[in-house]
């Protein structure tokens, strides 16, 4: 993870939405898939980034994955990890957190 010296919240917001997208892509498109044995890290990984950032719905939505996976349960659609996601990254980008 790299982080830019003063930046704060733009920095961390830049980590999750630019770095960590393909962890992103990668968990939505292990979830369609039903390649559940990936889920739980890569939920993990979006759930404790989206944390740092107060990112509540995201973390909320990669939680709920992590412990479907985990429990051997169905896991729950990405619509709604998706939409928090695109939500976040606008709101993100009109504060002017990211480029």
């Amino acid at each position: 993870m790299r982080l830019a010296e003063g930046r704060g919240l733009a920095a961390l917001a830049e980590v999750l939405f630019e770095d960590d997208n393909a962890s992103y892509a990668r968990l939505c498109e292990a979830v369609r898939q039903g390649r559940v044995s990936e889920v739980p890290g890569l939920a993990h990984q979006i759930k404790g980034a989206a944390q740092l950032l107060g990112l509540a719905l995201v973390a909320q939505h990669a939680k709920a994955l992590e412990l479907a996976a985990k429990a051997g349960e169905p896991l729950p659609d990405t619509q709604a990890l998706e939409e928090a996601w695109a939500t976040s990254e606008q709101l993100c980008r009109a504060m002017g957190f990211l480029p």
